[in-house]
C-alpha cells in the first residue's frame, strides 16, 4: 500500500482540480457552437489550451524541480478558479480562445506538480500503483463531472456550469495550501531556465520510450474530448455527458491493477495491450448508433487508455533522479499536450472534410501502429 496522509490529501486536491475541469468537457464544444463556432473552431480552442501548456511546461518543469511541487500545484488551482469565470464573460470566439490559452497554463502547472509529487511520496517499486491511484482520483472526477455539466446546461444554461467549475478550482487551491512536501522538496537544480536538465533527462531510455508512447495518447484524448458531444448530437444520442462518466468507469476498473502489474512485470508489457484496446475502441466510436453501443465503446476506451496511461506515467519516471522529476513529467506531458492540440486541429479539419468516422479511425490506427513500434523497440531492450 502507498497511502499516507499527504498522499491522500494530494489525491483529494487532484479530484477537486479535475472536477472543475471535467464539468466543462461536454459544455465547451456546445458553448463554442452556440457562439457560431465550427468543428475547426473547437479544434482551435483545444489547440490554444494545449499550445500554451506546451510552452508553459518548459518553465514549469524546471520550477517544480527548483522550488518544489506545491507552488506549481497552487498555480494550477488558482487558474482553475479564474479561467471558468473568463469563459462565462466571453461572448465571442476570440476572447474564449484566449481564456482557453490561459487554461493551458493552469493544467500544465497542476499536472506537472502533481505527478512529480506522487513520485516523491512513494518508493520506486510502488510507483506504478501510486500512479494507478492518481489516475483513479482523476477518473473519479470524470465519473461525475461531465454528466453534472451536461445536466446543468440542460436545466440552467452555461453560466452555472462555469460557476461550479470555478468553485471547484477555488477549493483545489485552498486544499493545496495544506500539502507538506517530503524533505528535499526544493531542489538545488543546475543549468539555465527554462531548459535546465532537459538534455540529461531525454538521455534516459525510459523517458524516450514514454515520449513515443504518449504520441497516440495525446491524439486519442484530443479526439475524444473535442468531438464526442458533436458526434452524439449528429447521431441523435442522449449520452453526450454520460459517455465521459462511463469512460471514467472503464479507467477506474483497471488503473490500480494496471499500475501494480507494471510494478511486477514491466511497463511495456502492460501498456501494449492497453494501446491495442484503445485503438480498436476509438475507431468504433462513430459507429455507435445507439445509446447502449456508445456507452460500451466509452468503457472500452477508458479501460484501454487507462491501462496504457498508468504504465506510461510510471515508465516516464523510472530511473529519473528526484532533482529531474519535474522536468521528466514536463517532457511527458508536453508531448501529450502537443498531440492533443495538433491532433485536435488536424482531426477537426479531417472531420470537416471526411466526417467524424475518418477522424476517429485515424486516431485508432495511430494507437495500434505505435504499439507495433514499441514492440520493435522492446525487442532491443527486453528489460523495459
Amino acid at each position: 500500500m502507498v497511502f499516507s496522509p499527504v498522499f491522500i490529501l494530494t489525491l483529494v486536491v487532484n479530484v477537486l482540480f479535475w472536477s472543475g475541469a471535467q464539468v466543462l468537457f461536454p459544455v465547451m464544444p456546445l458553448y463554442i457552437a452556440s457562439l457560431g463556432g465550427t468543428p475547426s473552431d473547437n479544434g482551435l480552442a483545444t489547440l490554444a489550451t494545449a499550445g500554451t501548456a506546451v510552452v508553459a511546461r518548459l518553465f514549469i518543469g524546471a520550477l517544480a524541480d527548483r522550488l518544489g511541487r506545491k507552488p506549481v500545484i497552487l498555480l494550477g488551482g488558482i487558474c482553475g478558479a479564474v479561467v471558468p469565470l473568463l469563459y462565462g464573460a466571453s461572448h465571442a470566439l476570440l476572447p474564449l480562445v484566449a481564456a482557453r490559452a490561459l487554461a493551458g497554463i493552469g493544467i500544465a502547472a497542476f499536472t506537472t506538480g502533481f505527478q512529480a509529487l506522487l513520485a516523491d511520496l512513494v518508493p520506486p517499486e510502488k510507483r506504478g500503483e501510486a500512479f494507478g491511484w492518481g489516475g483513479n482520483s482523476a477518473a473519479l472526477a470524470s465519473l461525475l463531472g461531465p454528466i453534472t455539466g451536461a445536466w446543468i446546461i440542460l436545466r440552467w444554461g452555461f453560466l452555472p456550469a462555469f460557476g461550479l467549475a470555478a468553485f471547484s478550482g477555488a477549493l483545489c487551491a485552498f486544499a493545496a495550501l495544506f500539502i507538506r512536501e517530503p524533505p528535499g522538496g526544493a531542489r538545488q537544480a543546475t543549468g539555465s531556465l527554462p531548459l535546465q536538465g532537459m538534455r540529461e533527462t531525454l538521455a534516459l531510455h525510459s523517458v524516450r520510450m514514454s515520449v513515443i508512447a504518449t504520441c497516440p495518447l495525446g491524439l486519442a484524448f484530443g479526439t475524444i474530448f473535442t468531438f464526442w458531444p458533436l458526434v452524439a448530437q449528429q447521431n441523435h444520442l442522449n449520452t453526450a455527458g454520460v459517455f465521459y462518466s462511463v469512460y471514467a468507469l472503464g479507467m477506474l476498473a483497471v488503473q490500480t491493477l494496471a499500475g501494480r502489474l507494471s510494478d511486477r512485470i514491466g511497463r511495456t508489457r502492460v501498456l501494449l495491450p492497453g494501446m491495442l484496446l484503445a485503438g480498436v475502441a476509438l475507431a468504433m466510436i462513430p459507429a455507435a448508433r445507439s445509446d447502449a453501443a456508445s456507452l460500451l465503446v466509452a468503457f472500452a476506451c477508458g479501460a484501454g487508455l487507462g491501462i496504457a496511461r498508468t504504465a506510461i506515467d510510471a515508465l516516464a519516471l523510472d530511473g529519473v533522479p528526484g532533482a529531474l522529476r519535474g522536468t521528466a513529467v514536463a517532457i511527458e506531458f508536453t508531448n501529450i499536450d502537443l498531440w492533443v492540440g495538433l491532433g485536435s486541429a488536424l482531426m477537426g479539419s479531417l472531420a470537416g472534410l471526411a466526417g467524424y468516422s475518418a477522424a476517429y479511425a485515424v486516431a485508432g490506427i495511430t494507437c495500434i501502429a505505435t504499439a507495433g513500434v514499441l514492440v520493435a523497440v522492446r525487442r532491443q531492450t527486453p528489460a523495459t
